[in-house]
């Protein structure tokens, strides 16, 4: 009898798809009991809100069902790379939002973003990724081609690109050089806490700093060789929540760089992109902002009215470049499928995004209304970033893989994604924003939602009937 009141216990959802071209409505659970249990003395487990006096054991208890609301917040979609045994989460492909009513986002300046894959390898000589459309959004893929870069043993590289788009310029995304970067010597934080500790490496534990504060830090990395080479390598995330109750004369938008004026007082030399979603690392130039003998730097994080941006790590290097070689690389793969949604803990002010790759049951008020791709072979409309787009729903997956070219002896090699995607926000930190994956953007265009009469493919014969062809998956939210 066990087998048939753990059921009841369990939400249960339900979805019913028909052929391509079918309406596919995903239904609101059928019970109310929570999918989690309180421990008994007994060493049993009971069931939680709507189901009492059911007790199963601690290994039968059912996950919690994912609270996409509360603790999914970051951007989309997320990116799974295959280790050789499991896909496992990385980073988020935020960047080009999408945002009906909120008019500080700037589209106009939209475009390929690049993403540091980390120690991304290629067992078996294949390199094998999944984007995932997890939370509360809807993406819209135009290309997203891996970018290899091969560089001489005993240095690394890093790419340019950050969220520029709101300081009304393009990103740069230009490929660095580094070779045995240094932490600070010193880190100080505004109060003077030493905060060396918390910004020398990217692991995880950041520059402490509550929602009414900037995260700012004083740095110092010591004399330098090559102050015509300097940059500084960042690794931060954003988090996401309505600051608009705080000082407004606190915001910035973008990462800001100050050093010491003849006066002794602190000057802006430069303002650079910021971070955008989760973790990730990019590098600074400062080139002719420090002295070979004056590295000190203070160090500002960007703080918008709905974003706070955490420093996990800072480092310097002074290297002269060296020779890189890039190859880009089409996927030989790209499928479109069904891969549920995952267990999500957002990033907060003391941790990046946490994810796993667990396939549960779609949140019904996760979806966006629209038209999406058909499931399959997606490759034709990933060749150039033309404006034909993979549309991603809730709960949908985009399995991608590239084969491995052969790297010349003596090199080391770093992958990135360069991925030209959108996504549209069903909810914002000041609230709801949509319920609907339309309209469609486009590259170039000034403001998200457009007037009609702006888009460019109005009369465009053939665009409609890629849109036919491709576009034939229909998807109904709830009604709330």
């Amino acid at each position: 009898m066990r087998a048939p009141l753990l059921a009841v216990c369990i939400a249960a959802w339900s979805a019913s798809c028909g052929p391509t071209g079918a309406r596919v409505r995903i239904e609101p659970p059928a019970v109310t009991c929570e999918a989690r249990c309180r421990s008994l003395a007994s060493g049993r487990c009971e069931c939680l809100r709507g189901c009492p006096g059911i007790t199963v054991s601690p290994e039968e208890c059912p996950p919690p069902p994912p609270d996409l609301r509360r603790r999914s917040r970051g951007s989309c979609p997320y990116v799974y790379l295959w280790d050789g045994r499991d896909y496992r989460y990385y980073t988020d492909l935020s960047g080009s939002v999408l945002a009906k009513g909120l008019a500080f986002f700037r589209p106009a300046f939209y475009g390929e973003n690049i993403y540091e894959l980390g120690p991304f390898a290629s067992p078996g000589g294949v390199y094998r990724m999944l984007l995932r459309e997890v939370i509360y959004e809807s993406s819209y893929v135009d290309a997203a081609n891996l970018v290899l870069v091969d560089v001489p043993a005993g240095y690394e590289v890093y790419n340019e690109w950050s969220f520029t788009s709101q300081l009304n310029r393009p990103p740069e995304r230009g490929f660095v050089t580094v070779r045995g970067p240094r932490p600070p010597r010193s880190a100080r934080s505004e109060t003077g806490a030493d905060v060396l500790r918390e910004v020398s490496d990217a692991d995880g534990v950041p520059l402490p700093v509550t929602r009414d504060q900037l995260s700012r830090v004083v740095l110092d990395f010591g004399p330098i060789a090559h102050p015509e080479h300097a940059k500084l390598i960042l690794t931060a995330w954003g988090t996401y929540e309505d600051l608009r109750d705080l000082p407004r004369a606190a915001y910035t938008a973008g990462t800001t760089i100050e050093t010491l004026d003849e006066g002794g007082q602190w000057r802006v030399r430069k303002v650079a992109g910021k971070a955008a979603g989760d973790a990730r690392t990019w590098v600074i130039d400062l080139a002719g902002v420090l002295r070979q003998g004056d590295t000190r730097l203070r160090l500002t994080m960007a703080r918008l009215p709905s974003v706070l941006d955490v420093l996990d790590a800072a480092r310097l290097d002074d290297s002269p470049p060296v020779p890189v070689t890039v190859t880009r690389v089409a996927p030989r793969v790209a499928e479109l499928r069904h891969g549920g949604a995952a267990r999500v803990d957002g990033s907060t002010l003391t941790h990046r995004v946490r994810a796993d790759n667990s396939h549960l049951p779609l949140v019904a008020d996760a979806l966006l209304s629209g038209w999406y791709t058909r499931y399959g072979d997606v490759r034709p409309l990933l060749q150039a970033a033309d404006d034909r787009f993979v549309l991603m729903a809730h709960g949908d997956e985009l399995a991608l893989e590239y084969d491995a070219p052969p790297r010349a002896p003596g090199t080391t090699r770093r992958a990135f994604l360069a991925a030209d995607v959108f996504y549209t926000l069903k909810d914002h930190p000041f609230g709801r924003v949509t319920t609907t994956n339309e309209p469609l953007p486009f590259h170039g265009m000034p403001s998200y939602p457009y007037p009609p009469q702006a888009w460019p493919y109005r009369h465009d014969a053939a665009y409609q009937r890629d849109l036919r062809e491709w576009n034939t998956r229909r998807v109904e939210a709830p009604d709330r």
